[in-house]
C-alpha cells in the first residue's frame, strides 16, 4: 500500500529572541505580502507547516521580521 502525504510547506527556524514570522504566501497573488498570516515566535526553535492545495505550483515566501531587519526566504513548489 502506498500513501501520499498532503502537500505541506515546512519551515524550521531558530530565533535568538521573540520575533514576528509571516507564513508563506504565493508570489503570484495580487499583492503577495498583503496581510499574510502572522505568528509571534518565542526565542528558540520552531517548525511551521502550511498546508498547500493540490495545484500549489509556484513560488512562496516566508518572512522573519524584527524592528531592525527582515529576512525573506523563497520556496519554489513544482510537482512532477
Amino acid at each position: 500500500e502506498v500513501t501520499y502525504h498532503p502537500l505541506i510547506l515546512r519551515v524550521q527556524v531558530s530565533v535568538p529572541r521573540e520575533e514576528n514570522g509571516l507564513l508563506a504566501t504565493p508570489s503570484d497573488a495580487p499583492t503577495p505580502h498583503a496581510s499574510p498570516p502572522s505568528v509571534r515566535l518565542a526565542k528558540g526553535d520552531h517548525v511551521l507547516e502550511l498546508p498547500l492545495s493540490e495545484d500549489a505550483d509556484g513560488t512562496y515566501f516566508f518572512e522573519l521580521a524584527s524592528q531592525t531587519q527582515r529576512t525573506e526566504r523563497r520556496f519554489i513548489v513544482r510537482k512532477a
